[in-house]
């Protein structure tokens, strides 16, 4: 089933841009649009090259990254979630689709990046991944609050700000792995630690008439924004909804 769903990946790939093609719902407005999210998926391109796959796979999904760090990653450390190309290779446009605006920081794209490069890194062994998973991380972390759960956008408005548990779980997840490849025992404990700090209690369980879709509260599924009319899920809604129900089923 794995290599069946690496075969399906695999042939996403466009070789001449050097990306992995990631949807074509959009194609009104993107010619070969790549998305950060995809940086998630190339285990299964490292995976399957050894385990029975094609061993070119090992090759798309590397220059997939390498594409991600050079052009998503801005220079001070944070991302962009949509880097659109011709279909020549040429750059059209650079946009942060899920995020506030497209000079912003979406944290869960954020997230993406640093579990992604920092898996790439795992199968590779190439230094260039884990310099690119350490810059995204020191750019998440510098910009953490006090509580050490993101909000949605690094860059957002304050009161267009929504907490995003979600990426606090990617990241936390992706630092236990990147505090054991890098060579300073600082940092290293630095990684190690952030996911596990609070300054602030943990928000009490909430009590749910049924059991939730997701185990994580307070996250951001797609937040609306001036740039666009999308729609906003968070958990403690979907909680009152549930209550609503059962409440209006007695």
């Amino acid at each position: 089933m794995m290599l069946t769903a690496a075969t399906s990946l695999a042939r996403r790939f466009n070789p001449t841009v050097g990306v992995i093609d990631c949807c074509d719902w959009n194609d009104a407005n993107w010619q070969v649009p790549m998305v950060v999210d995809t940086m998630m998926n190339l285990e299964l391109l490292f995976w399957g090259a050894r385990n029975g796959g094609n061993a070119a796979w090992n090759d798309m999904a590397l220059r997939h990254a390498l594409k991600t760090a050079s052009d998503m990653v801005r220079a001070d450390g944070g991302t962009f979630h949509v880097v659109d190309y011709s279909t020549s290779g040429a750059i059209l446009s650079r946009e942060t689709y899920q995020g506030y605006s497209n000079s912003s920081t979406w944290a869960r794209g954020q997230a993406w990046a640093i579990y992604g490069f920092t898996m790439a890194y795992r199968y590779t062994r190439d230094p260039r991944m884990l310099q690119a998973a350490q810059k995204v991380t020191d750019y998440y972390l510098a910009r953490l609050p006090a509580d050490f759960i993101p909000n949605w956008d690094f860059n957002a408005p304050a009161d267009q700000q929504q907490k995003d548990s979600s990426a606090a779980a990617i990241v936390a997840s992706a630092l236990q792995e990147l505090s054991r490849y890098v060579t300073d025992a600082a940092v290293a404990q630095r990684y190690r630690n952030a996911p596990c700090r609070r300054s602030t209690p943990s928000p009490p369980r909430p009590t749910w008439a049924r059991p939730p879709r997701a185990p994580a509260s307070s996250c951001t599924a797609w937040r609306s924004t001036g740039m666009r009319s999308i729609r906003e899920v968070r958990t403690s809604t979907r909680a009152s909804s549930m209550a609503t129900t059962t409440s209006s089923r007695r």
